[in-house]
C-alpha cells in the first residue's frame, strides 16, 4: 500500500487516464487504484474530487450518463462517502460541481448522494447549500436524493435548519420549514424516529416565523407544524386567528395543520 503523499500524483494520473473509458478492463483500472487512496486518508481526497471534475463539462460524459453507465465513477464517490466524515472543507468543492448546470443529471445525483456523507465541522456549509439549491428552477429532479442526503447527515441538519429560519430571504425560510415539517411527514419514506423527535425543537421558531412571515413562509410553516401533529399545541392560537387570514391558501394551510395537531374528536373531549 502506498505510504506517502508523493504517490498521489501518478495514481491520480492513472485515474483521469481511465475513469472515461467504458471498456470493463478500465474498470478494473479504476476499483484497483482506487482501493489504494483510503491508505492515505484525507490526503487522497482533493485527488478523488479533481478525478469528478473531468465529470463535468464534456460531452463524452453526458453521453456517459446518458446511457446510465455509472460504474467508473461509482467506485471514486464510494471512497469519497467513506472519506468525507474526516475531511473538512473538502464539502465545498463537490457543492461547486454540484452548482454546474450543465453536468449530467445522474453525476449530480451522485453528488448529492455523496454529500449526505460530510462531518459535523461541514454539515452547516451543506444545508445552506441545499437550501439555495432548492430554490433554484431545476431543483425538482434532484430533491429526492436531496432529502436521502439529509437523512443521512442526520440530526445535525436540524440546528442549521432552525436558524435559517431566521434569514432575511423569506424563500431560504420556506425550505427551512418544509425540510423541518418533512422530518414528521408520514408519507416522507426518508424520515425516521430520532429524526422526528429532533425537528420538534423547531417548534417555537416555527411559531415565530408563522407569525412574522407572509404567504409562502406562513404555508411552510403551517405545513411543517401540522406534522408534528399534538406536540405543537402551542401553535394553535396563532393558527386559529390564520383562519382569518386574507388569502385563502394560508386559511387552508391553517385549517389543515389544525386539524392535525386537534383532531375532531380531541376537540369534543
Amino acid at each position: 500500500e502506498p505510504e506517502a503523499s508523493g504517490v498521489l500524483a501518478p495514481l491520480g494520473r492513472i485515474l483521469r487516464r481511465y475513469v472515461l473509458k467504458k471498456h470493463q478492463g478500465s474498470y478494473g483500472v479504476v476499483c484497483n487504484t482506487v482501493s489504494l487512496l483510503p491508505s492515505l486518508r484525507q490526503r487522497s481526497v482533493p485527488t478523488l474530487i479533481a478525478c469528478l471534475r473531468m465529470g463535468v463539462p464534456t460531452s463524452l460524459t453526458r453521453e456517459y450518463y446518458g446511457d446510465e453507465d455509472f460504474g467508473h465513477f461509482t467506485p471514486i464517490f464510494e471512497a469519497l462517502q467513506k472519506l468525507l466524515p474526516q475531511s473538512k472543507g473538502a464539502a465545498r468543492k463537490l457543492l461547486e460541481y454540484l452548482h454546474l448546470k450543465h453536468a449530467p443529471r445522474g453525476f449530480r445525483q451522485d453528488i448529492l448522494m455523496t454529500l449526505g456523507s460530510v462531518g459535523p465541522a461541514d454539515t452547516a456549509c451543506v444545508m445552506n447549500a441545499f437550501v439555495d439549491f432548492y430554490t433554484d428552477d431545476d431543483w425538482g429532479e434532484l430533491y429526492d436524493r436531496m432529502f436521502f442526503a439529509i437523512k443521512r447527515i442526520g440530526s445535525p441538519a436540524i440546528p442549521v435548519l432552525i436558524e435559517i429560519l431566521k434569514d432575511p430571504d423569506e424563500s431560504r425560510r420556506s425550505f427551512a420549514a418544509r425540510l423541518l415539517g418533512a422530518y414528521n411527514d408520514p408519507d416522507n419514506r426518508y424520515a425516521t424516529e430520532t429524526l422526528e423527535v429532533a425537528a420538534r425543537a423547531a417548534i417555537p421558531d416555527l411559531i415565530s416565523a408563522f407569525v412574522a412571515g407572509t404567504g409562502e413562509l406562513k404555508e411552510a410553516c403551517a405545513y411543517a407544524l401540522g406534522t408534528m401533529g399534538s406536540h405543537a399545541n402551542d401553535a394553535v392560537p396563532a393558527l386559529s386567528d390564520a383562519l382569518q387570514h386574507q388569502h385563502s391558501f394560508i386559511r387552508k394551510a391553517a385549517a389543515e395543520a389544525l386539524a392535525l395537531i386537534r383532531p375532531p374528536s380531541d376537540e369534543s373531549t
